[in-house]
């Protein structure tokens, strides 16, 4: 039996037999979950709960506070109406496992109007709608002003109660129900243009809907947008509360996506304050997972789980599990990102206990990849590939191609940070093909990123330039800025490997462009890059002003970050090193352009800018985290690795010199034999470092060209 229905033959109940009620409003049980005590005992859907415990029950939170505050006994009694009479039953005390509606207080002129017309006092019906001018709504006005000129209304008195109803509670599909199943009664009261309008209510909301979705699931987002907001525009027309969170939703949802995740955030705080209006605690719920999610990509991790904490702490009160476990998993994802990673574990053991334990079969595959994950960031590779291949097992059991894809693509990154390339680029064409097969534009455009990633690690720079150039049209095709940045500075640097400096530098500038128009936290990445590139064009000055502008959006960053955990009470000094670990090489470069410039120069303060930037890396994670650095030349490393570092150095310096050189000089000079004796000795200076590193536990030297590979981190939505 429809909800609308149940509820409607409740408030029938309540206003012609109040005296079963005992005082009480009722809380209306429309759902018995199986298994459940409840569903053991007999409840079923249409019964209304009037007392728990012996406490009179008006409402639905006020029913789930006695079922808590009541834990601790062993039994509890409980009445309830059914038909026209009052039973009652004993449970153990505990979650009952039943879904609940309350039923709400009519005001007194709907209250009359309902006697009125339920005893077909015609005059009494006439009389309330001139004392009660006020009580219109676009729909309500229309059907007053008709029932006003009616001497004598049709017999079908259950039909205007009905109506009433629903036109009090605005539930245009209930309306439109109604009207179609009692065409008579409907045309005296509904002008004909009236009729049409309702006919086409929800029908056209439905189908926009629908349209909008199919057009987001094939990528086609700018279509998905447009459906979506004119959906929105006709369900504000109507002043339809539910349709309007829903289209607004949806819209929150695609720029999330795409994102874009300020007008996400737009979008969502407008549903927030609906759901609050209308009472719907489930997806007020479901919203605040939302804006978590939202909080999350922006960075902001306190908001992110302040209101992901929020959701669970409703999600608890309602006793929706699937609601705690999406949470957990969400809240795991945060402290992943924070470096968190016992946090993030313990997070994700909860959520998937909370699956197993209720079958959510696809929940369990989701977090067994998130677990993976953790595994993989931690360098425990047989544990990752074992949660992923977990996760792909289930995927495939229940046909699910589309998360199979996103945990194929983990798997293929494991064998990439393993450098087992041959394997990382089988499963990555696997993600392929599924991606082409759902017409997935965007899996499609990062799974092309990642293989161009593998060939560039092979040194196959051609086939990486290809595959990043399909990635970065397909993120143009669909409008994905950010997507289309990170694709721009992969090519920069591809170009850069190869030796073509003037293309690197229009790609990383382009990228540049893209990251300061939408203030993304990578920005000081390619500012970097981009100094790095213009070091070896020669372009001194320039490259000093884009380090320059790259450690303060650092220092920047990092400052953020800072502020986002200490208000969230998370501990700093682990984070710290987390953060910075990988970027002090910036720091280093910087430095040694510096002093080659003060051996240049050495009245233009270049010795003195160098020693700032030095004091200002050392008030990072400064002297314990030197030797993690490519500072370690300073930590007292024995003379003659020095020396044989600075030889390499030297070398690979004067190696790139030659080639860009020649390759300034154009069809003049062959160059391959330069580019060819660039990588010897860029080789050798690897192969010195990774003794290093066997040796002195403490040495890092990053690459300078960094890399986006894209890792499916399963965000979960209720």
């Amino acid at each position: 039996v429809p909800v609308e229905r149940l509820l409607e033959a409740a408030l029938q109940l309540r206003e012609t037999k109040p005296a079963l009620f005992g005082g009480a409003l009722g809380v209306l049980i429309v759902g018995v979950l199986p298994d459940s005590q409840a569903a053991e005992k007999g409840l079923r859907p249409g019964d209304i709960v009037i007392a728990y415990a012996g406490e009179a029950m008006n409402s639905t939170d006020q029913l789930i506070e006695a079922v808590q505050a009541k834990a601790s006994e062993s039994r509890v009694v409980v009445q309830f109406i059914r038909g026209e009479k009052v039973e009652e039953i004993e449970l153990k005390s505990g979650e009952m496992g039943v879904q609940l509606k309350d039923i709400p207080k009519l005001p007194k002129f709907w209250k009359q109007l309902i006697v009125a017309l339920q005893t077909k006092d015609h005059q009494r019906i006439l009389q309330l709608i001139r004392d009660n001018p006020a009580a219109k709504d676009i729909l309500l006005e229309f059907f007053l002003n008709q029932l006003a000129e009616i001497e004598h209304p049709e017999e079908d008195t259950k039909f205007l109660k009905q109506l009433a109803t629903a036109l009090q509670s605005k539930d245009s599909v209930r309306i439109r129900q109604l009207v179609r199943d009692n065409p008579q009664m409907a045309k005296k009261l509904f002008p004909p243009d009236l009729l049409a309008k309702i006919e086409q209510l929800r029908p056209e909301l439905e189908r926009l809907q629908e349209e909008g979705e199919q057009a987001y699931s094939q990528s086609k987002y700018p279509l998905a947008v447009e459906k979506w907001q004119i959906g929105l525009e006709r369900s504000q027309e109507l002043k339809d509360k539910r349709y309007i969170s829903r289209f607004l939703g949806n819209l929150g949802a695609i720029y999330l996506h795409l994102e874009q995740y300020s007008t996400a955030l737009e979008y969502y705080k407008k549903v927030l304050v609906i759901d609050k209006e209308i009472g719907d605690h489930r997806e007020e719920g479901s919203n605040l997972n939302n804006l978590g999610l939202v909080y999350f990509y922006l960075g902001q991790h306190s908001k992110a789980l302040e209101y992901l904490q929020q959701d669970l702490a409703i999600n608890e009160k309602l006793g929706n599990e699937r609601g705690k476990g999406i949470d957990l998993a969400n809240l795991g994802m945060v402290y992943y990102d924070l470096g968190q990673y016992p946090k993030a574990l313990n997070s994700y053991q909860q959520a998937l206990s909370i699956a197993r334990d209720h079958s959510y079969r696809s929940m369990e595959g989701a977090i067994l990849g998130n677990i993976g994950s953790v595994y993989r960031s931690l360098g425990q590779y047989p544990s990752a590939l074992n949660y992923q291949l977990q996760s792909l097992i289930i995927f495939n059991e229940l046909g699910d191609k589309n998360e199979a894809k996103k945990t194929l693509t983990n798997i293929g990154n494991v064998y990439d940070d393993l450098g087992q390339y041959s394997k990382a680029l089988s499963i990555y064409q696997q993600a392929l093909s599924i991606s082409k097969e759902f017409i997935d534009k965007r899996g499609e455009g990062s799974t092309l990123g990642n293989i161009g990633s593998v060939y560039q690690k092979l040194g196959q720079y051609h086939e990486a330039l290809e595959y990043s150039q399909k990635a970065l049209s397909i993120f143009r095709e669909i409008g994905n800025r950010s997507e289309e940045k990170k694709d721009m500075a992969n090519i920069g640097g591809i170009y850069a490997k190869l030796g073509q400096y003037p293309d690197a530098l229009n790609y990383y500038q382009q990228a540049l462009s893209i990251a300061k128009e939408l203030n993304t936290d990578d920005l000081w990445e390619i500012q970097a890059n981009l100094a790095s590139l213009e070091v070896f064009l020669n372009q001194s000055e320039v490259a000093i002003n884009h380090y320059d502008e790259a450690i303060n959006n650092l220092e920047t960053l990092r400052t953020s970050l800072t502020s986002s955990l200490e208000s969230s009470g998370i501990a700093l000094s682990e984070l710290k090193t987390q953060f910075m670990k990988d970027k002090f090489h910036i720091y280093d470069e910087f430095i040694t352009l510096l002093q080659t410039e003060h051996q240049k120069h050495p009245d233009q303060g270049y010795d003195r800018k160098a020693f700032e930037v030095f004091e200002k890396k050392q008030g990072r994670v400064f002297l314990e985290q030197m030797g993690k650095s490519t500072a370690w030349r300073f930590t007292g490393v024995p003379e003659d690795i020095s020396i044989k570092d600075r030889e390499l150095e030297n070398q690979v310096a004067a190696a790139r010199k030659n080639l860009s050189d020649a390759y300034a000089k154009g069809k003049d000079v062959d160059s391959s034999s330069f580019r060819q004796h660039l990588e010897t000795v860029e080789k050798a200076q690897r192969d010195f470092e990774e003794k290093l590193k066997a040796d002195y536990s403490n040495i890092q030297n990053p690459s300078n060209w960094t890399l986006y590979k894209r890792m499916s981190c399963k965000t979960m939505k209720l």
